[in-house]
């Protein structure tokens, strides 16, 4: 595929003009004149648009699509413990397959091209992810009760699937959080992931309650400090919230160059707090963005999110309006989680890079005028302005219209599982 007349950001975030060559879902060469030889090639004119990195969703669990509206306005525990767990007691395969569907068609439409998700039934969202052409890592959820038969089915699955969808899939330990799974339970999936060299994807210190309880069970001892004896931090590890994090805390984040990712909607609505992200970045810890689930957001939209986490950082923990500005929260919605993932290939447009571009157009009342193309995405977008998107050089969609699934029928099917599961009817008209 050959992307005409591109007008995109580079690594060093600026705006530069070329033509884009995709071969085998990479960018291949770019170059100033449009290249000889073209034979067959698929052409696509991106002229009046803006080209960008895919965003990188950090920490979702895309089938709690299904909860969305389902259990507002509760603090964590108990919108966790007395309506989403019982919830998700009933949940069924086909209802997985398709909540993930949905919340990847809601996040196709505001320019994600990947998201690493923590849930259920992950064979159906693998499915998910194969049907709808979207990059994604799963992390299967894991809880203590589930015991170490758990530790060898994920196991099982990464040999299975990791690197499955042409390369699209990834596979991590998911163990939920500390109030979820003690310390031996998380012995052991250290051990593991060491020795078959698989990542951690973790909830870690997201509400000041559960850091008060971990404290008071192990002598006073913070739960970072003490998840980090038992090996958990020396493999890749993504840390989800990380809310209430002390200095040694944030240390030992810093020191195992754990990827933590800033989930503002979510820490609002549940009212856990403001993660200290200014002070994460000037002490050298790498920070990403999540949306977290759509039942405690209640939408999957990462141009949001970014907005939110520079206005937060702006006046938490100390007001400065220079903080987050908009390019560094853009780094932190695409290059920072990109290259601790894949580096050289993900989170920036270069040769080499993956072909997972997001086309942009600055047309709209609410994005004019557009002096400065970062700020217009970062602070008046909404989501409206992604015109098409491309994972691996293939369309997922194009002109507002998604190409590799039904989205009217899935949004259909949602509804009828959403009754099924909740006995409430859904209000749509």
């Amino acid at each position: 595929m050959l992307l005409t007349d591109c007008t995109y950001i580079n690594h060093e975030m600026q705006w530069v003009k070329g033509h884009i060559q995709i071969s085998n879902g990479i960018i291949a060469s770019i170059s100033e004149e449009i290249p000889c030889n073209l034979g067959q090639e698929e052409t696509y004119s991106a002229k009046g648009k803006y080209i960008i990195p895919g965003l990188m969703n950090m920490h979702t669990h895309m089938a709690m699509t299904l909860f969305r509206g389902y259990a507002d306005d509760l603090p964590l525990r108990e919108w966790l413990e007395t309506r989403i767990f019982p919830i998700e007691a009933k949940l069924t395969p086909e209802a997985v397959y398709y909540g993930s569907l949905l919340g990847i068609a809601e996040s196709i439409r505001s320019g994600c091209t990947f998201f690493n998700d923590m849930y259920f039934f992950t064979e159906e969202t693998i499915k998910a992810v194969e049907r709808s052409g979207i990059r994604a890592l799963l992390s299967p959820g894991m809880m203590d009760t589930a015991g170490a038969e758990k530790i060898q089915t994920v196991l099982s699955m990464h040999r299975e699937f990791h690197g499955a969808a042409n390369g699209r899939i990834s596979i991590f330990f998911g163990p939920h959080a500390p109030y979820t799974c003690n310390l031996s339970f998380l012995t052991s999936i250290a051990e593991t992931a060491q020795k078959h060299g698989v990542g951690i994807h973790i909830h870690l210190n997201e509400t000041e309650k559960e850091v008060i309880d971990f404290k008071k069970i192990h002598k006073g001892i913070s739960p970072i400090v003490k998840i980090a004896e038992t090996g958990l931090f020396d493999n890749p590890t993504i840390a989800a919230h990380c809310v209430h994090v002390s200095e040694e805390e944030q240390e030992i984040l810093r020191e195992k160059e754990i990827l933590v990712i800033n989930v503002p909607s979510s820490n609002l609505k549940l009212s856990s707090g403001i993660a200290p992200i200014q002070t994460y970045l000037n002490k050298g810890i790498q920070v990403g963005i999540g949306t977290d689930g759509a039942s405690s957001n209640n939408q999957i939209n990462m141009i949001s999110e970014m907005r939110l986490s520079s206005l937060l950082g702006k006046v938490f923990p100390i007001k400065n309006p220079k903080a987050l500005d908009a390019n560094t929260v853009f780094k932190m919605g695409t290059t920072i989680p990109g290259q601790w993932l894949f580096p050289n290939q993900c989170g920036l447009i270069q040769e080499g890079a993956f072909a997972d571009l997001v086309f942009l157009t600055m047309k709209f009342p609410s994005s004019t005028p557009c002096y400065h193309p970062i700020s217009n995405i970062v602070y008046a977008s909404n989501g409206s302005e992604v015109d098409s998107v491309i994972v691996q050089g293939k369309f997922l969609m194009k002109e507002k219209v998604i190409t590799s699934f039904d989205e009217e029928f899935v949004i259909q099917k949602v509804n009828e599982i959403a009754y099924s599961l909740t006995g409430q009817r859904s209000n749509s008209v």
